[in-house]
């Protein structure tokens, strides 16, 4: 056995380091220093050395690189260096004071030289008081490098430089950094040094308030103070208010102005404008609109930013106007109209109710309505004038909430008739002449003559009327009408006066109730149609419907063998009449009821009545060949009775995977039996259901590219594979756009169809044609097999056998004239065979699916996808092209749904996806099932039908819960589409939870370059329903974006508005400068300047007056003046 072991050997040389450590001053002191050598990087401890009292130190180091820890001076420095190239004396140190470093609100330093130039770390103690003592603050304090210090000095000949990755330990006062190299060599001071740096002017933002309240009413704006405090050594700047999120951003306006500067230790009040919408609904106690403010201010490094949570309550409103148009009324008695129409606006915040109620003459429509808010509704209002002539006043009634209004109207009655008597008086029939005596009269007094008359009874006219005045009344004659549907009419007599002074207003009627004789039969309302067989007797019932009593009730039992009895109904009232038989043969009964009343009104009626047995069960699984569940429905019908609707006795439809179980449901007996898939149907006749076994058929639709009849156009097909061999007929339906010729139209049928495979191993055979409908056609058959329906090219006839030829094409071309052998199917195709969609959905239900599909070209190529049949209205494509590489494999995707108003029933299409010149399907079959009860509606309203661009939409939006689950989750979509190019112009979509109804205001931006124009909103409504589908409801509305008039600019310049604002400045400044003039002259005290040269002057003959008011001018009078006019 051979080993080795491998062992480091050193080779080296001591060297001897010592030297004496003291500061530089002019009487140096000695430096206390303490040495720990390791190995590099390592914490493996080689050496440690100190100096002594006097500073000196005295080692013996190996040669050779090694990491050094210094502990000296309340400093210490993690570095290395290879003592190999160190001098003996290999280091000095010195300490520096406040005094000695030339930096600006200095603490201490060191300075160092030595040979030792490696990188590290210092740490370096400051004195705590002394910081606090200058009024520093710690945590700016830094570490320094000088690369150049002079001791001589004090100096830093190079400039101070702050060391990298700092850090400041306030509890025990140590700063720490890096630096790059410790010295600069034995012939250079480096110094160290600890300073306060400069703090920076740091802005700082404080909210003190940060939950504000506020009530507003809707349709008002309202102010909100938010404080804002600058307590930061730095201005704040730029300070911006923006609502992010909450309702009160979303659904209200909210602006706020910028403020540009707040100083420390200043506040600024910021104001916030937030204006609710128009009819907003109210909130209560509990609960407030919240929204979130983010206030900011200054730039990255120093951006402040604070929040807010606004909590607005809104106040309910329930104020209401309205306006009418109803008129007052002339005209004759008992005429009938529109009397106008009432508006009421609802201006609040809440929906409210209306009760418009009237006197008998006066009708409104409706009597009760329920008004949205911020919404106007008219009501019309109809009247049936008093009988007879006079003046009357009535009042319509509204009531609303808070208070009632009344309107008052007029009726001038002018003309009117009276009839006094009708004869015969009792009932009549058609062609008997009636007497009617009537009165008529006006405003002065009864009318003889200048009648025009006309008699209606049921609305029919009563012919061969004459009319007559005897001298007390007018006598009118005339024959009933033809009648039939009731006992009871209503007589209706018109006047028409036609005196020239008679105003337009010269109709009157009066009515009278008149009866008929009984004419009508007896009719069978409802019955007992079947019973299960008990051995014991079974109670019959029927309820007969007739206007006299019965005289005859009685009904013949007719067996399945045709023995007749005949039996009495017992009458057990209200129509009811029973009977009780003792019937076991199983099968069709007929009941012929024999029926006459008191009027000698008869009538013979046949009904079918069943005993049975049930079907313990009827099960089994509707498969396409490649085991994919198939929709159909089954439809029991009584034999013989070519399908009645009205002799249909059951029906279901399969489950979504094709399967059903009838559990004691069925009778055992025979039935005509139609099954119906693909929009196809299949009729069998007579089946015994009894001896039908256990899932009887399979359905699928035929794929045409395998089909290729010679000389025919392929169209559509069915291939069925049924344990049900009895004759029928097929009717196979057909797309009228696919067909050119109808009259070409043939049922072609291959015996021997391989359903496994779905191709024909045998050869076509044309049928005979039983009937073309316009989408459908018929022939009989004995058998089923596989059917085509194709239009012949060349004329055929019925039992023809043509030759199969396959083809690698979807439909459309049957083929070529020539004949070729069956061909195996292609084995690659662009979808997999066992791909389809089945599915079973609701109106208004959507779905998202994928086609998986694959290039089967030898070069790159787009594979494209189109839907066909009655399942195309409902697809649309998400992704319906792609581009694949050879072999490569890639996802068609679609979204499948279902209008609301969708007639339920089955839908069948396919999918084509083409790529070059290659084709191929999916089939699609869609059931629409019937909604029971709809989870969800919604309707919109937008708030104002004209906006001006740049405006937001806003709307009202109402969602209710209708009461299937307790809460619905929605994702609400609202849209804005440009109604002439369907393209989505805005769009926003927010989550809600609704647990009975919601009515809520939201709105959506306009830019202010936004086209004029109709425009329409739309509201999605996404849901889940309880059976986990995924629902949509829809809403839509209008509204007209449309520039108002005072912002529409004249001659491209200026707007309108500030034409009208220049024109009202000018004349306020003519008005304001008028003003002031009129307000300077009424302040003079003089009217006119006086020239004071031109008063009497101071002479003997002139006496002194007085002095001029305001002034120290004498005036005088010339006394020979007042001799002027003296009459002597």
């Amino acid at each position: 056995m051979n080993s080795s072991v491998t062992e480091e050997f050193e080779i080296y040389e001591y060297g001897l380091f010592q030297g004496v450590l003291e500061t530089t001053d002019a009487t140096p002191q000695p430096i206390q220093a303490t040495f720990w050598i390791y190995e590099v990087n390592t914490s493996q401890l080689v050496q440690s050395f100190s100096t002594n009292a006097s500073g000196f130190y005295n080692a013996s180091i190996k040669k050779r690189p090694y990491d050094i820890d210094i502990e000296v001076l309340n400093t210490t420095i993690n570095t290395s260096t290879n003592f190999a190239y160190q001098p003996s004396d290999f280091i000095e140190f010195d300490e520096l004071s406040p005094g000695e470093i030339d930096l600006v609100n200095k603490v201490r330093g060191v300075a160092v030289k030595t040979n030792i130039t490696g990188y590290g770390r210092m740490a370096m103690w400051f004195d705590k008081d002394y910081v606090d003592s200058q009024g520093y603050t710690v945590s700016y304090l830094r570490l320094f490098r000088c690369d150049n210090w002079s001791v001589v000095s004090s100096s830093c000949l190079s400039g101070w430089l702050l060391l990298d990755n700092q850090s400041v330990n306030s509890v025990y006062s140590i700063i720490e950094a890096d630096f790059d190299s410790f010295g600069e060599g034995y012939q250079t001071w480096v110094a160290y040094a600890i300073a306060e740096t400069t703090p920076p002017e740091v802005p700082e933002m404080k909210v003190p308030d940060t939950d504000k309240y506020i009530t507003i009413n809707h349709s008002e704006t309202r102010t909100l103070y938010i404080e804002v405090q600058s307590i930061g050594t730095g201005d704040l700047e730029d300070v911006t208010t923006t609502c992010v999120s909450g309702t009160v951003c979303t659904d209200f306006t909210v602006t706020a102005p910028v403020i540009g500067t707040i100083p420390p230790g200043y506040s600024e009040n910021i104001p916030v404008n937030i204006t609710v919408p128009a009819g907003y609904s109210p909130t209560n106690e509990t609960f407030y609109y919240e929204g979130t403010l983010r206030i900011t201010s200054n730039q990255y490094p120093y951006e402040q930013v604070e929040f807010v949570t606004v909590y607005v309550s809104v106040p309910e409103d329930r104020s209401w106007n309205y306006t009418h148009s109803l008129q007052n009324i002339t005209a004759g008695g008992m005429n009938t109209g529109v009397l106008g129409y009432v508006y009421i606006n609802n201006t609040g915040n809440l929906n409210s109710t209306f009760n418009i109620t009237g006197e008998d003459e006066i009708v409104p429509a409706v009597s009760s309505l329920t008004i949205p808010k911020q919404t106007e509704k008219s009501i019309r209002i109809d009247y049936t004038l008093p009988k007879d002539v006079g003046d009357y006043i009535y009042y319509l009634n509204i009531s609303g909430p808070e208070r009632n209004e009344s309107i008052q109207v007029y009726f001038n009655i002018t003309h009117a008739i009276n009839i006094t008597s009708v004869e015969p008086t009792e009932a009549i029939e058609y062609d008997e002449i009636l007497h009617i005596n009537v009165t008529a009269y006006n405003k002065s007094g009864e009318v003889k003559t200048d009648i025009q008359w006309n008699v209606t009874v049921g609305e029919k006219e009563c012919f061969n009327l004459t009319a007559s005045y005897t001298g007390s009344t007018w006598e009118i004659t005339c024959r009933a009408p033809n009648l039939t549907t009731k006992l009871s009419y209503e007589l209706i007599v018109e006047a028409l006066f036609l005196k020239a002074n008679e105003t337009a207003y010269d109709r009157a009627y009066d009515s009278y109730n008149i009866l008929y004789n009984d004419v009508f039969p007896p009719v069978i309302v409802n019955y007992t149609s079947s019973a299960e067989r008990t051995w014991q007797n079974i109670t019959i019932e029927t309820n007969i419907s007739d206007f006299s009593p019965l005289s005859v009730h009685e009904v013949t039992v007719i067996d399945p063998n045709g023995l007749e009895t005949t039996h009495n109904l017992t009458p057990v009232g209200n129509g009811t009449y029973k009977i009780s038989l003792n019937l076991t043969q199983l099968g069709d009964y007929i009941l012929r009821y024999n029926l006459k009343d008191n009027k000698n009104n008869t009538a013979i009626i046949n009904k079918f009545f069943e005993l049975y047995e049930y079907l313990p069960e009827f099960t089994g699984k509707v498969e396409r060949s490649n085991g994919s569940g198939a929709l159909a429905t089954f439809r029991f019908y009584r034999p013989g009775y070519n399908f009645s609707s009205a002799h249909l006795l059951d029906e279901f439809t399969v489950n979504l995977d094709g399967s059903y179980n009838i559990s004691q449901r069925l009778h055992k007996r025979n039935y005509d039996i139609e099954v119906e898939a693909f929009s196809h149907k299949l009729r069998f006749y007579n089946v015994n259901i009894t001896q039908v076994p256990s899932d009887p058929i399979d359905l699928d639709e035929v794929q045409l590219y395998k089909v290729g009849i010679e000389n025919a156009k392929d169209i559509a097909g069915i291939a069925v594979e049924t344990s049900m061999h009895y004759p029928g007929e097929i009717i196979l339906k057909y797309d009228p756009d696919d067909v050119d010729n109808i009259n070409n139209l043939y049922i072609y049928k291959c015996a021997d169809w391989n359903y496994s495979t779905m191709e024909c191993d045998g050869n076509w055979t044309v049928m005979d044609v039983k009937e073309r409908g316009y989408d459908t056609i018929t022939s009989s058959i004995s058998s089923f097999s596989a059917y085509v329906v194709g239009e012949a090219q060349l004329e055929i006839q019925p039992g023809t056998t043509i030759t199969n030829v396959v083809y690698q094409t979807t439909g459309g071309g049957g083929g070529a004239a020539v004949s070729y052998p069956s061909q195996p199917s292609p084995t690659k195709r662009l979808v997999s065979s066992s791909q389809s969609i089945t599915l079973d959905m609701l109106p208004g239900e959507y779905t998202e699916t994928t086609i998986k599909v694959k290039n089967i070209l030898d070069k790159r190529a787009v594979i494209k996808a189109e839907a066909s049949g009655r399942v195309k209205d409902f697809i649309t494509f998400i992704v319906q092209s792609i581009e694949l590489n050879p072999e490569e494999e890639g996802d068609i995707k679609l979204k499948i749904f279902i209008p609301p108003q969708t007639i339920p029933g089955l839908y069948y299409g396919e999918v084509i996806v083409s790529a070059g010149d290659k084709k191929d399907s999916v089939p699609v079959t869609i059931r629409v099932v019937e909604v029971r009860e709809k989870l969800l509606d919604i309707k919109i309203q937008p708030v104002f039908n004209v906006i001006a661009p740049g405006e937001p939409v806003r709307i009202e939006v109402n969602i209710y819960n209708l009461g299937e689950t307790k809460r619905v989750d929605v994702q609400l979509i609202l849209q804005l589409i440009d109604s002439r190019t369907d393209e989505v112009i805005k769009e926003t979509e927010e989550s809600l939870a609704i647990e009975t109804s919601v009515t809520t205001l939201k709105s959506i931006k306009t830019d202010p370059d936004t086209p004029e124009g109709k425009y329409i909103v739309k509201a999605i409504a996404h849901y889940t329903s309880k059976q986990n589908r995924r629902m949509e409801a829809t809403s839509v509305a209008y509204i007209t974006i449309q520039i108002p008039w005072y912002a529409r600019k004249l001659f491209g310049t200026l707007p309108v508005w500030a034409i009208i604002a220049m024109v009202a400045a000018g004349i306020c400044s003519f008005a304001g400068l008028r003003y002031y003039m009129i307000v300077q002259m009424r302040k003079r005290r003089y009217t006119e300047k006086i020239d004071f040269s031109s008063l009497p002057q101071p002479t003997k003959r002139s006496a002194f007056i007085g002095k001029i008011a305001e002034t120290a001018i004498r005036t005088f009078l010339p006394i020979d003046r007042l001799q002027m006019h003296t009459i002597v």
